[in-house]
């Protein structure tokens, strides 16, 4: 073939390709304008939006909810002012800002047969920068598949969106509200005060910051910090299952005088809290209200039960400090007398020496763990006879100093009897003059030798 033929032949395979990236551009071009075209809202940025408004059949209320950027939330200001759910909120807008419709139906002149004269739901919606749009929603088409929608001034033009989408827009009053009972940030809660009718008072306050927080009683008693902020997390998922706006008797709801007073102190020096009133009508619920006012809430008693807390539930009673993560070795003589030796290499638990019947980095990583939190449900008269001399076994945790990494701290744990009246397992920390009875759960949790394999018959 001649040099001319081949420049031919490159020309057009050049121009081909050309033809086919241009047609392919424009194609996708084209396809963008329809489906900017097809979108039921304008604006697409959930970012950027200020304010949601919702009114309408569905909405006897009007609803309108505004963003709090400083806060990083969404207020419902209408028609109560209190905290919208976030998630619900998200996505009621991912659903506005995202739908299209599939099909038109234009110059209809009956928009009520379609549910959108009066509209079932009528969108407000506002952004950052000044813009607002507005969507009519109304029923959903006989076989589901699709929803009537259209423009405010449409001018007899309805839309068919997914009827999927449909559950997302009417949407109650109790589904937009934020459930929580108690709105707060726990690590800014510095104080505790609990008031029970027929009980003492709990109250606790805390000292330090950051890592070095420390929670006591008032009074002076150590509290566990750990237990403490595990509390506050379990106070703060309170959550309401109905809200009582209008109506409200304090005196017939038992708020005027009630059987629980919750009181947060923050680290600004505000406070926030909860009342706790009489069982609710509706069942195993009862009547809560914020300090601060507002709505009545019906909680569930279980809910409630975690304010259900004694001294004994949050003092300090860890039988012995140390740093998890710094352990690297450990040294076990359990009550049948075997003993084995555990290390830690490069991050993962093995045996150093002795049989077990489990893994030695699952056993003992979980027993370090049971060992880190191990608690006294008891402090046992020093005088008495537990098993201890000499023990009927030993844990020993060596503990790798931060600051020194070539040396370590050892704590021994002596483990004596199970006692017959309380059922409590007797323990002691060498170096420790006291005696305490555990839960004789940690026993299990002691990686156990393998058993003897039987002989094999002929």
């Amino acid at each position: 073939m001649s040099l001319r033929k081949v420049l031919a032949w490159l020309f057009i395979l050049a121009v081909a390709i050309g033809s086919y990236y241009y047609t392919a551009s424009e194609s996708d071009k084209s396809d963008q304008q329809e489906k900017a075209a097809s979108k039921a809202i304008s604006l697409s940025d959930p970012l950027n939006i200020e304010a949601i408004e919702l009114s309408g059949d569905d909405y006897p209320q009007p609803v309108r909810i505004e963003r709090r950027a400083a806060e990083h939330k969404w207020q419902m200001i209408r028609p109560v002012d209190w905290t919208a759910d976030g998630v619900r909120v998200g996505r009621l807008l991912d659903t506005l800002l995202g739908v299209r419709w599939q099909r038109r139906l234009e110059k209809q002149e009956n928009l009520a047969e379609f549910g959108l004269e009066p509209p079932r739901v009528k969108v407000k919606l506002w952004d950052k920068k000044g813009g607002m749009d507005e969507l009519l929603v109304g029923d959903q088409s006989p076989s589901g598949e699709f929803f009537y929608a259209a423009p405010p001034d449409g001018k007899g033009e309805v839309w068919l969106l997914p009827g999927k989408e449909r559950r997302q827009i009417s949407l109650t009053l109790f589904d937009l509200r934020d459930k929580a009972a108690l709105e707060f940030v726990v690590a800014n809660v510095t104080g505790i005060k609990l008031e029970r009718a027929g009980s003492p008072e709990l109250s606790l306050e805390q000292e330090g910051e950051g890592e070095k927080v420390k929670w006591h009683f008032i009074g002076g008693e150590p509290a566990s910090a750990e237990d403490v902020r595990d509390w506050l997390f379990q106070i703060h998922g309170i959550r309401a299952m109905d809200f009582v706006d209008t109506g409200i008797d304090e005196k017939a709801m038992g708020l005027t005088k009630p059987s629980m007073r919750l009181t947060l102190i923050m680290g600004d020096g505000s406070r926030l809290g909860l009342l706790a009133g009489a069982k609710a009508k509706t069942g195993a619920e009862s009547y809560v209200r914020r300090l601060a006012g507002g709505p009545v809430l019906i909680v569930k008693d279980k809910g409630l039960t975690v304010l259900d807390k004694k001294g004994k539930d949050l003092a300090y009673r860890k039988v012995w400090k140390m740093e998890r993560e710094q352990v690297v070795a450990m040294d076990i003589q359990d009550p049948a007398g075997k003993a084995r030796s555990y290390i830690k290499d490069e991050g993962q638990w093995r045996r150093a020496q002795g049989p077990g019947k489990e893994k030695a980095e699952t056993a003992v990583a979980l027993l370090l763990l049971d060992l880190h939190g191990l608690k006294f449900e008891q402090l046992l008269d020093p005088k008495g006879d537990y098993g201890l001399e000499p023990p009927k076994g030993k844990i020993v945790v060596k503990e790798q100093l931060k600051d020194k990494p070539d040396q370590v701290r050892v704590h021994t744990l002596n483990i004596g009897n199970t006692l017959t009246q309380s059922g409590l397992l007797a323990v002691k920390v060498e170096g420790d003059p006291r005696i305490f009875g555990i839960k004789p759960d940690l026993l299990k949790s002691i990686p156990q030798e393998d058993a003897p394999t039987p002989p094999q018959g002929r």
